[in-house]
């Protein structure tokens, strides 16, 4: 077999890393005084690593760093959250580009932003994203934009905060919590037109975690420590216990859905005692849950 080819000669990768879908280039990250760098590289070493980012975005704070890095499913684009940080606060714009150095263009309209997340559609084109005011963060919208930079549109006018939010497997729908005057509610509109759709009407409580079941638009949502399944508009099914959670451990969620999405895996501390205990369930609350450990003490 051939010997391992170095990719980064002289440069000293940083935090992202990634392959794409072909294999033919790879994608990583340094940081030289105090900035950030985006690189693409051919995975046969065949030229030298491209700095995607090197040109056309303007600087001027103290330091830039990349918050999110994510290539698109078709493997042809990267979008990259860019933080900027002036020691008094962090703001941040959206960027795309093509692996191949071209096509640089801001996701995110108008001037910097508050911005912190952003989930890419699995067909590439699109990318969605809260984007807040970084003074009355209160307020913020959630906005679809195409990946090469050709339009956007906010999904949620008028609503005082978006929540959870996710994109469907066929890169059409995007499910999204809202709360407006008080009361948080879930939605359902299509990324390249605005038909809105109410699936929750608005209640006094809290959503705060979302997911949809592969291959459909059916929300599991995560309320006052207990998920529900929603496969029928205003018509929640509880499919756990209480003491859910939405917190993870690094590199594992705490819910995971079967691949023909009928069941779910989740962990729940239900005697509140610290001890998290594994769960499954059916997604469509046909039968309690299972415990699959057996009981744990909290030492």
């Amino acid at each position: 077999s051939a010997p391992p080819l170095a990719l980064t000669p002289g440069l000293d990768v940083y935090r992202f890393y990634a392959l794409a879908r072909d294999g033919a280039r790879a994608l990583f990250s340094t940081y030289p005084h105090s900035e950030e760098r985006l690189y693409v590289v051919p995975t046969d070493a065949s030229v030298p690593p491209l700095d995607l980012a090197g040109s056309g975005i303007p600087t001027g704070f103290a330091a830039t760093f990349f918050w999110q890095v994510e290539l698109t499913g078709d493997g042809q684009r990267v979008v990259f959250l860019r933080a900027e940080d002036d020691d008094s606060y962090v703001q941040c714009e959206l960027w795309s580009a093509r692996l191949d150095g071209t096509s640089l263009v801001q996701l995110n309209p108008g001037p910097r932003i508050a911005l912190t997340e952003f989930r890419l559609a699995p067909d590439g084109a699109r990318v969605v994203y809260i984007d807040g005011d970084p003074i009355a963060f209160a307020y913020s919208e959630l906005v679809a934009a195409r990946t090469d930079g050709a339009s956007w549109r906010i999904l949620t006018p008028g609503v005082e905060r978006p929540g959870a939010f996710r994109i469907s497997d066929d890169s059409v729908f995007c499910v999204f919590g809202s709360r407006e005057a008080g009361l948080t509610s879930l939605r359902l509109d299509r990324l390249d037109s605005s038909q809105p759709f109410e699936l929750l009407a608005p209640s006094s409580a809290t959503i705060s975690d979302l997911e949809l079941v592969r291959g459909s638009t059916t929300a599991v949502f995560l309320s006052q420590g207990v998920l529900y399944s929603l496969a029928s508009p205003n018509d929640p099914v509880p499919v756990s216990g209480p003491g859910v959670t939405a917190f993870a451990t690094i590199g594992f969620p705490y819910l995971a859905f079967s691949l023909d999405g009928s069941q779910l895996l989740y962990r729940s501390d239900e005697s509140a005692a610290g001890v998290y205990d594994l769960y499954a369930a059916p997604v469509d609350g046909s039968a309690p849950p299972r415990q699959l450990n057996p009981p744990l003490s909290g030492e």
